[in-house]
């Protein structure tokens, strides 16, 4: 009667010698159960123990799923029948194949491992040497998960299992696995899944590209630093530093630490500044490792920061709501009860945009200021993020903003004040009057009042020193005559530049003191209004002149009595 081994016992494939004697192709590795007997040679079968094999009443039913061989069976006829149609063999009558009744046959008779692959793989090498001796037939071997047959020198064997597979099925799972940064779950991949033997890197270098292996290195890093807690990745997408978390031996502290506004910290948080804050030494940023928010949420844990985000907050100080102001306008249903909050409303235009946002500019404006809060163009200079150009202390939608004739924004208050301040040292300049940005004249309706006598200031001292310019007889100088000089053909910026005038205690008249180059640069500090008195106001007398008036009587020198220049 015939013998069967049981399906679960291990599969012994080793190629048989080619009745060919011109075939030398590359032979499997021999391999030896641990079962065998010591001194059997390394090519005999391993022992197992016999089981008596299910009846068989004809060739068709060794298909029957009870039958241990039906597998294999299936296997062999797969890869026939692909190789007839992948990999055809040169005059090789696959009719005169076995068939499922000889395989039993066969099978009844051998005491060895019974496998359909190897019987077909035999038969296969004996037709192709009986029809065609002088042809050189390499030995094919079916890849253990796709079952495709591949000669043996296209099959890779794993050294820790012994399992074979193609090129292919080799390199799919561990290019996946690269893309996920999952390279330590690697293993022989095998079908069923009951091989759980590691792919060495030997074999990894055979089957990668060197650019190839390179990912998988950093793959390898990576996966190393994401399941480490010691390493923290820096949250700048532009920064690739990995910083290595080192805890104090202890992070308990009795020293009083305050936030950016002078508050006290609760232990709380000072313990979760100690563990979580950190600094990225490269490029600097301050972020927090748990919640990844950067900069640093000074004063709250990630859970109570989460907690303050989601809650409303004031348009103006950015601080959360405890107690809603009262109003009637919809634009201001977000605003504190705090007091400097509570004065920038009342500048604040009460207008809702069409984008659902309040309007961020100043109150009765005739056009209302574009949106800070959506997302700005692509090319626009300035957004609701950036700082006030002049005060650098808050983003420009935190108070009510205006934008200049000339497309800049600021703050209203600060534009404001810089106007209404004037020029700071004794020696009349306008240089308050232009944009910090571009220096030309700041120009809007809501400063138009405040502007007006200045701008009518600086038309009387252009008018003055163009005429003194000319009464000098120093309009053909070579900064105006010069093509390459920035005076070029403007004589009323040249004599601004050159002249100094100086506000007259007195009759509050704008008056002559001398040239630029001949006075050292006063302080605001440094002078006594009081001091300054004109020509004409310091004779006592209510003097003229018939043809230039008060504007050239001038001082003489202390010394010479001489026309003084200073």
């Amino acid at each position: 009667s015939s013998t069967a081994h049981p399906i679960s016992s291990p599969v012994h494939i080793a190629p048989k010698k080619s009745s060919s004697s011109s075939s030398s192709s590359r032979r499997a590795p021999a391999r030896v159960s641990s079962d065998t007997p010591p001194g059997t040679p390394p090519d005999s079968p391993p022992r197992y123990a016999p089981v008596a094999a299910p009846a068989v009443s004809n060739g068709d039913d060794l298909l029957h799923p009870t039958n241990p061989w039906a597998q294999d069976i299936k296997k062999a006829q797969a890869a026939v029948a692909r190789a007839t149609q992948d990999s055809p063999v040169n005059n090789v009558d696959y009719s005169k194949l076995p068939s499922n009744s000889t395989m039993q046959a066969i099978a009844a008779q051998s005491s060895a491992p019974f496998n359909a692959a190897e019987v077909h793989e035999e038969r296969l090498r004996e037709l192709s040497g009986a029809n065609n001796s002088k042809t050189k037939v390499e030995e094919l071997l079916p890849c253990q998960k796709c079952l495709r047959p591949f000669p043996l020198k296209d099959v890779c064997f794993l050294d820790a299992c012994g399992h074979s597979f193609c090129a292919m099925c080799l390199r799919k799972p561990i290019l996946a696995a690269v893309a996920k940064n999952k390279v330590s779950t690697l293993h022989c991949p095998l079908p069923d899944g009951t091989c759980t033997q590691p792919l060495h890197q030997a074999e990894l270098r055979t089957l990668l590209t060197s650019t190839e292996m390179e990912k998988y290195e950093r793959a390898s890093v990576r996966e190393l630093i994401d399941g480490d807690d010691r390493f923290i990745d820096c949250v700048n997408p532009k920064c690739h530093n990995v910083i290595e978390r080192v805890v104090a031996a202890s992070s308990k502290t009795n020293k009083k630490e305050k936030d950016g506004d002078g508050k006290l910290l609760s232990a709380e948080a000072i313990k979760h500044k100690n563990l979580n804050r950190f600094r990225c030494r490269e490029c600097h940023t301050e972020f927090c490792c748990q919640c990844k928010a950067t900069p640093y949420h000074l004063g709250y844990t990630c859970e109570q920061f989460a907690s303050y985000k989601e809650a409303p907050h004031c348009r103006f100080c950015d601080e959360q709501i405890k107690k809603p102001l009262k109003t009637k306008h919809a634009a201001f249903s977000n605003v504190c009860t705090n007091k400097e909050c509570t004065a920038k409303k009342k500048r604040s235009c009460v207008k809702i945009l069409k984008c659902g946002h309040a309007c961020r500019g100043v109150r009765d404006e005739q056009a209302c200021l574009e949106c800070l809060v959506c997302e700005p163009a692509p090319d626009a200079a300035q957004t609701g993020d950036d700082f006030c150009p002049i005060c650098y202390v808050e983003d420009l939608r935190s108070a009510p903003a205006i934008k200049l004739e000339c497309g800049h924004i600021f703050h209203y208050e600060c534009i404001r004040r810089k106007v209404a301040a004037g020029w700071p040292s004794s020696r009349i300049t306008f240089t308050f009057l232009e944009c910090p940005l571009c220096s030309r004249h700041v120009s809007h309706p809501s400063l138009a009042k405040l502007v007006a006598p200045h701008l009518e200031l600086f038309a009387t001292i252009r008018t003055k020193a163009v005429e003194r310019l000319k009464v000098m007889k120093q309009t053909d100088v070579k900064e105006l005559t010069d093509k390459k000089s920035e005076y070029y053909n403007k004589p009323s910026k040249y004599a601004m530049a050159r002249f100094c005038y100086y506000p007259c205690y007195k009759c509050k008249e704008p008056y002559f003191g001398g040239e630029k180059a001949c006075g050292a640069p006063v302080q605001a500090e440094d002078f006594n209004a009081k001091d300054l008195i004109c020509g004409a106001c310091s004779t006592g007398k209510n003097q003229s002149c018939k043809k230039h008036g008060k504007e050239f009587i001038e001082y003489k020198c202390k010394f010479c009595c001489k026309t003084a220049c200073w």
